[in-house]
């Protein structure tokens, strides 16, 4: 008989734990939503201003620099 109210009493629990957390988690509030908003804007503009316009220069000086990092390396080998 006590194991039943036990098992009763854990479910009920787990129950209220459930729900409590289904009511926090459901829908965020305004300051939520504004903050990930301006988060939102900011990672744009981060984005936008990394942006090359002319990515094979970037490659060209890449492998310009992998080069001369090559050709210094045999040299002193």
């Amino acid at each position: 008989m006590a194991a039943k109210r036990i098992y009763s009493l854990i479910f009920l629990f787990l129950f209220l734990l459930a729900f409590i957390a289904v009511i926090v988690s459901a829908e965020p509030g305004p300051v939520e939503d504004a903050y990930w908003k301006k988060r939102e804007a900011d990672a744009q503009n981060v984005a936008e201003q990394s942006v090359e316009p002319h990515p094979e220069q970037v490659t060209e000086e890449l492998n310009t620099n992998v080069g001369q990092l090559v050709s210094e390396q045999d040299k002193h080998h």
